[in-house]
């Protein structure tokens, strides 16, 4: 079991744009920003912004289990968002959308 932890926003904000300067992905929906990415051999990020909130949370996983949280996003929380959600791959475009934060 991956163990999450609630992080301060502005920490939160930092993770996602290291996850989108380095091999993670990041993808904005509707109500959150998601991202994952290694950090190390083994060691993958998972982290989200709730926007409506204003809160985040951040857990740790192998590759194994990153891989698997991947795939429970994109097979159970994404298809509820039909067209609101998309992928960030521009730092210009992150940045515009922190700023919202």
């Amino acid at each position: 079991m991956v163990e999450e932890k609630q992080i301060p926003l502005e920490e939160a904000k930092k993770l996602v744009q290291e996850a989108l300067v380095s091999t993670g992905l990041v993808i904005k929906t509707s109500d959150y920003i998601y991202a994952i990415y290694e950090k190390a051999p083994d060691k993958w990020i998972n982290v989200s912004i709730i926007l409506d909130e204003k809160t985040a949370w951040v857990s740790e996983a192998t590759t194994k289990k990153a891989i698997l949280l991947l795939i429970d996003e994109v097979s159970k929380s994404l298809p509820q968002y039909k067209d609101q959600w998309k992928p960030i791959l521009d730092e210009a475009e992150l940045e515009d959308i922190l700023s919202e934060v």
